[in-house]
């Protein structure tokens, strides 16, 4: 049988995270790595965010399509016309 503290990252030594950040590299890339972990750490924050039970969306222009914006803002002069 197999110790639980086997699995544990926690036991892990640098020649393992060496070797586990080699496979990376050759599996990724080095150009693809950055934008990688950025997305890895936005999935993260929206994991832990929905946790927090903060179901709002950011919908604030600067995150939008700016023709987007432009169509919504066309359709509510329409709207009020």
């Amino acid at each position: 049988m197999i110790p639980f503290a086997f699995f544990s990252f926690a036991n892990m030594g640098g020649w393992e995270w060496l070797i586990i950040l080699v496979i990376v590299l050759i599996f990724f890339g080095a150009g693809k790595l950055p934008s990688v972990f950025r997305q890895f750490g936005q999935a993260t924050k929206a994991f832990r965010d929905a946790q927090k039970g903060d179901d709002q969306v950011d919908v604030s222009p600067s995150m939008l399509d700016e023709k987007k914006v432009a169509d919504a803002q066309e359709v509510r002069e329409k709207e009020t016309a």
